[in-house]
């Protein structure tokens, strides 16, 4: 796998200077919404086994790729994306609340004036543990609702010892200094992290309501509603979807690692692209925003001022992983 991965950054090296101006009437026909989890130099345990996490450096370079590539519009403009496009749109989120995201929300304001938008679980806040690292801690079951009560009211070294193999979470505090900056925007990623199908319908009903009403008191809050890990048939349904739609959210994201089609009228669930640790390159970049869609055409014909260029990029890099 590793030398499938350092392949595919040589030709993507080779060949994106190639590729990007070509890719553009494409790209412009689709919303790419980006996706961050934590941003830290100190990645925990959990972190670096789930790769949930870029560095400070990688992440400016994330950002000022985006920034110079795309033309970043707030989620409440969904409705209303303009139809003449210079520049292929975007959005960026976020989702949990690793501490790490607090200071890179505030790089985002400061240096880029970017809108974001932050998908919190502040039952993972005021806890300060998130469940999919307990359950991944030393193979800990935890049983739905009945999270580890005595677990984390003790502060005892099996505690502490976890609370450093997860990772840090912000506190409620720093929800109220995200919540001021003036281009941010919060939303529901369930009261704790578990996926939908883990819960039932009622359970999932509960977990979406207390996290709403708890993130309500924010001036910044919407209602738009990220699935925790967010594979469609692996981490919701249908009926999770059909759930949100009864409570009026008017957008709903999951993690899946495509491309939005524009118009964007009645799609009910919109995906997002994830950057990995290792992408450190604008060819990393654009590869994890459009191996997706490429690799899933065997070919790729653009219109480029009134002609096509039909591109073999799958056949080529089937070429190069077999």
């Amino acid at each position: 796998m590793l030398l499938k991965h350092q392949i595919t950054r040589l030709v993507m090296l080779l060949i994106y200077p190639i590729l990007r101006p070509l890719f553009l009437p494409f790209a412009k026909n689709y919303l790419t919404v980006f996706l961050f989890h934590e941003v830290t130099d100190n990645p925990s345990a959990f972190q670096l086994a789930n790769s949930n996490y870029t560095t400070p450096k990688n992440f400016q370079r994330n950002i000022s790729w985006i920034a110079k590539n795309y033309k970043v519009v707030s989620i409440n403009e969904i409705e209303n994306l303009p139809t003449k496009r210079e520049k292929p749109l975007a959005i960026i989120t976020f989702d949990d609340a690793w501490k790490g995201q607090v200071e890179a929300v505030k790089h985002i304001q400061k240096k880029y004036n970017l809108p974001f938008t932050h998908f919190l679980n502040i039952g993972t806040i005021k806890s300060r543990v998130d469940i999919a690292a307990l359950r991944s801690y030393k193979r800990i079951e935890v049983p739905v609702f009945k999270e580890d009560i005595e677990f984390r009211t003790k502060e005892d070294s099996l505690f502490l010892d976890f609370l450093q193999w997860q990772g840090e979470i912000m506190t409620m505090d720093e929800v109220d200094e995200i919540d001021k900056l003036k281009l941010s925007t919060l939303a529901n990623h369930s009261l704790h992290h578990y996926p939908a199908t883990d819960l039932t319908d009622k359970g999932f009903s509960e977990n979406v309501y207390f996290n709403e009403n708890a993130l309500k008191k924010f001036k910044s809050y919407e209602n738009y509603f990220a699935f925790p890990f967010g594979r469609p048939k692996i981490d919701f349904e249908e009926s999770h979807i059909h759930l949100l739609k009864l409570r009026n959210y008017k957008y709903i994201f999951s993690a899946d690692g495509k491309l939005n089609s524009l118009p964007i009228k009645d799609q009910a669930v919109l995906s997002r692209v994830n950057f990995s640790p290792s992408d450190s390159l604008k060819s990393d970049f654009w590869w994890a925003t459009y191996k997706n869609k490429l690799l899933h055409n065997h070919l790729l014909v653009l219109n480029l001022q009134h002609f096509y260029i039909e591109l073999w990029v799958q056949k080529i890099l089937q070429d190069f992983y077999l």
